[in-house]
């Protein structure tokens, strides 16, 4: 370390970091690398060379390098905000929230008023589903920050999943008044418009945002989610092509806009183009991905073997029948399901909360973590704990719904525990034809880890089989009124029948609201959002079908 240089040797360090530091700025990257080798030669452990390596190694795409950098810098200079910060940012890329959120919150106990820091820790509550709480600490922030744009979008999304489009209107005018050529400000417009149920303005303002800055990725897969591409839209396919092609090739950019225009081939019913830029751009996900896939699936397993029907004779005996679960695979038709049970003036959501597993981490010490043969020994006290605290998550969001619909799809996982917790909630499994499924996962670029199984074809077909034997599990083993199968197919074939059902499976009166689910003013804030602000259409049922020559490892291993 520094303090062990000689007097000379510190100058000489200091000199070659200052040197490094203006070649990095300069982005003299062999330049940089030399003087780093130089520096570490007098002293290995520098936290200023890991730093920079990291940034080296994450601007290359090499997260394990860089996280590996930034670590060593860290832990050699903690107290260093730069280091927290840049290896928090680097955890939030990789949708690491749990590990990027004690960063940013190092860095505001250093400095409160860090803005680099809020920003990080409000987009980590946001993935929490602690959205009221990062709405208040965005707003707080604009008392030491009045008029900074990134800080007024932060306070926009927030407002927007808060359901808050007024004041998410009001953040976006404010921006636009200070800056109008604020290219994100219009697709926030845009979202706005598609909430309310307006594709004309949707699109009028995501091509706005394109006008501004035509290099804003997430705007053209946007445009691709609420329109259908056609010849007359050639001029702006050629602009996505061009804008893919000046990208580097394994770039987060260039996988973004494969994906884009793997969904505007499909518009153009140019199958074997669609495939090849899907395939491309869920290429480029996997080789950057740090997922076990083994290890998912044994896990899996290991609940199938954990499990069994003598394990529900304990149970917590609440009586609170506020929750209703929604679980099944990722783009299953889940968040229909899910409009449509939102929309019954007697329920609220709160969509992918993931409050159930955060419930269970809360119980959980973090030196002996709870594991799933600890919980087969919990009692009624401890079953009962968990599903309060469960409920106090819920009751903090909305705190007199009569019922709150949670669509926490990976609770497939805890279906059984959820039984425990809370003996009265319903269950609500979605099923949707195995090889649509599959390929909508496939073909959407879906975000966070937990759904890493899904960018690669036999990984995808393993872990769908291992989910189908899950669920046929819970089936087998828990009291048969606990959980209701709902099949895709046939709540669009027979809307209205199927929505009965649903509703009467849920306990709840009918409601007219329920059949024009997609009139609802309801937030989704999923890959299904355009969707779900349509009526019930049935294109998508044997969506899979122009695929299946290309699709031949999914096929073959959902057969066996």
């Amino acid at each position: 370390m520094s303090n062990q240089l000689s007097t000379n040797a510190k100058r000489k360090v200091d000199a070659l970091v200052m040197q490094m530091q203006q070649a990095f700025q300069r982005q003299d990257w062999d330049t940089c690398g030399q003087l780093c080798m130089q520096i570490e030669a007098w002293e290995p452990s520098n936290p200023e060379t890991a730093n920079v390596r990291g940034i080296v190694a994450m601007q290359s795409g090499d997260a394990q390098g860089a996280e590996h950098y930034f670590v060593n810098a860290v832990n050699v200079a903690p107290e260093n905000i730069g280091f927290q910060l840049n290896l928090g940012k680097l955890y939030l890329q990789q949708g690491l929230s749990e590990d990027a959120f004690p960063r940013f919150q190092r860095v505001l106990e250093l400095k409160p008023d860090d803005l680099t820091a809020i920003l990080g820790a409000g987009q980590c509550l946001l993935q929490f589903g602690e959205v009221k709480q990062a709405y208040d600490l965005f707003l707080q922030a604009t008392e030491k920050h009045p008029n900074d744009n990134i800080l007024d979008m932060a306070l926009f999304r927030a407002a927007f999943q808060l359901n808050d489009l007024n004041e998410a209107k009001a953040c976006l005018h404010k921006v636009l008044a200070a800056e109008p050529h604020y290219a994100e400000a219009y697709l926030g417009l845009g979202q706005i418009a598609l909430q309310e149920g307006d594709f004309k303005d949707a699109e009028k303002q995501s091509l706005r945002a394109l006008e501004y800055n035509p290099r804003l990725n997430i705007a053209y897969a946007f445009l691709a989610n609420i329109k259908i591409f056609n010849h007359d839209d050639d001029t702006l396919i050629e602009q996505i092509k061009k804008y893919r092609q000046a990208m580097p090739k394994d770039s987060a950019i260039y996988m973004d806009l494969s994906f884009t225009l793997g969904k505007v081939m499909a518009d153009l019913s140019e199958y074997q183009r669609a495939f090849e830029y899907i395939k491309k751009a869920n290429d480029i996900k996997y080789e950057h991905l740090n997922y076990n896939h083994e290890a998912e699936i044994a896990h899996l397993h290991a609940i199938v073997a954990l499990t069994s029907e003598e394990q529900f004779q304990t149970t917590s005996k609440l009586e609170d029948d506020t929750p209703i679960f929604i679980v099944g695979m990722p783009r299953c038709g889940s968040t229909m399901i899910e409009q449509i049970l939102a929309s019954h003036t007697s329920v609220e959501s709160v969509g992918e909360c993931n409050f159930f597993e955060a419930a269970v981490a809360e119980l959980s010490d973090s030196k002996a973590p709870l594991t799933l043969e600890k919980m087969q020994d919990f009692s009624a006290q401890q079953w009962r704990e968990l599903g309060s605290v469960y409920m106090k998550k819920v009751r903090d969001v909305h705190p007199d719904a009569r019922y709150v619909v949670d669509k926490t799809l990976s609770n497939i996982r805890f279906v059984g525990a959820i039984h425990q917790a809370l003996p009265q909630a319903k269950v609500i499994h979605v099923k949707r034809d195995a090889l649509d499924t599959c390929w909508s996962i496939y073909k959407n670029h879906l975000l966070g880890p937990v759904y890493s199984y899904g960018f690669h074809l036999g990984q995808l077909a393993y872990y769908y089989r291992a989910y189908h034997q899950l669920m046929k599990h819970w089936v087998d083993i828990l009291p048969e009124d606990v959980m209701y199968a709902l099949n895709y197919e046939e709540m669009v074939e027979h809307q209205d029948i199927e929505t009965l059902s649903l509703l009467n499976a849920c306990q709840l009166e009918a409601d007219d609201a329920c059949f024009h689910f997609e009139k609802s003013n309801n937030v989704t804030i999923t890959a299904s959002q355009a969707q779900v602000r349509k009526p019930m259409y049935s294109s998508a049922i044997g969506s899979a079908k122009p695929y299946q020559e290309n699709l031949h490892i999914l096929v073959d291993i959902l057969a066996r």
